[in-house]
């Protein structure tokens, strides 16, 4: 890798701190490669630094992380879009994005009821990312305003 990233991932660690993935109040899953034995590895327990790290190890740019006979590197060059690790850990909601994707055709997805408990947790979360992204802040008030008015049509229907 052309770079070690030390004083990027140092500025994270003094982020993070030294805190283990099953503490977290979120679930969570980075997914890295292992190019020694070339299968993909999940971290869902453990140093949360260390697997930020193994999973942002681009080839080429940033240095392998080695963990004993591992070379781990950025989890996308086996597998762009993880989303098994995720639905084994059975969470409520996944949201992926496929930086690969190359087709270009719009889908529309299907509405699903989330249970009003969830509903919150998700609303919050949503203007707390809004608030750090402005760019995409009035395309998230979109989408949920839409989301609203298909849920009051669909509950019209009901």
């Amino acid at each position: 890798g052309a770079i070690r990233g030390e004083k990027v991932f140092g500025q994270i660690r003094k982020i993070v701190g030294e805190l283990n993935i099953e503490e977290l109040r979120i679930p969570y899953t980075a997914v890295a490669t292992d190019l020694t034995n070339q299968q993909e590895i999940w971290f869902q327990e453990g140093c949360l630094h260390q697997a930020m790290r193994a999973s942002a190890a681009i080839p080429s740019l940033f240095t392998p992380v080695m963990q004993g006979n591992r070379m781990l590197v950025d989890g996308g060059l086996l597998n762009p879009l993880p989303i098994v690790p995720v639905v084994s850990s059975h969470c409520d909601l996944i949201i992926a994005v496929n930086l690969n994707a190359t087709n270009q055709k719009h889908y529309q997805l299907p509405v699903i009821q989330r249970p009003p408990a969830f509903k919150s947790r998700f609303n919050s979360l949503a203007k707390s990312l809004g608030s750090h992204l402005p760019f995409r802040r009035k395309q998230a008030e979109q989408l949920m305003k839409l989301e609203q008015e298909a849920l009051q049509a669909e509950a019209a229907d009901i």
